[in-house]
């Protein structure tokens, strides 16, 4: 669990610094950034804890604003798993602020103690931030993990998810019925679904 907010990190300007780092912020003015420090929840996690768990459900867009930490990926369903360090200025579950909840992609854990700012899809819309390039990002990325879309070179997949909208449904909702107009060309991206029609 992260502890409480340490005294020493209550400077504004330090966070804007470090947010003005995160390829996704890097244009953004002084006092939107602000904003975004005002309104998301700022933690702190010691040294080795667990930041984000792989497979567990996250909403929150994380901003590594202090220290550094490991996010291992584990490759496909086999225990194999590569890993990468990243420092301040760093963020990881973008797919949060893109199709909402979802299961996080990788294990990130302190090696140092932490410094975390948390964006949920609530806070970006109060500060009415353009997350577009994130969304293609994150789009394009996930068509890249189907055989379909494999083939296509990043910008072609990009260039997919520039017209693409994503949706979320709970277990149980219809996806579409059967007798539907059939204009919209679904990929299912996450999760399962069951297929039958009316004899």
């Amino acid at each position: 669990q992260p502890l409480s907010w340490p005294a020493s990190w209550r400077v504004q300007d330090k966070a804007i610094r470090a947010l003005r780092l995160i390829r996704w912020f890097s244009a953004f003015p002084d006092d939107m950034l602000g904003k975004l420090w005002k309104f998301g929840q700022r933690l702190h996690y010691p040294r080795y804890s667990t930041i984000v768990r792989e497979g567990h459900v996250g909403s929150t867009y994380c901003c590594l604003l202090k220290g550094r930490a490991r996010c291992t990926f584990t490759k496909g369903f086999s225990e194999l798993s590569s890993s990468v360090v990243v420092s301040e200025g760093n963020g990881f579950g973008e797919a949060a602020l893109v199709i909402g909840d979802c299961r996080r992609q990788a294990t990130v854990t302190a090696l140092d103690d932490c410094v975390v700012l948390q964006i949920s899809w609530a806070e970006v819309e109060r500060v009415s931030i353009d997350l577009n390039p994130m969304k293609r990002h994150v789009v394009a990325e996930m068509l890249g993990r189907l055989h379909f879309f494999r083939s296509l070179a990043r910008k072609q997949r990009e260039q997919v998810a520039d017209i693409s909208h994503v949706q979320t449904f709970s277990a149980g909702d219809a996806v579409f019925a059967e007798g539907d107009a059939g204009n919209q060309f679904l990929i299912l991206i996450e999760g399962s679904v069951k297929a039958h029609h009316r004899h």
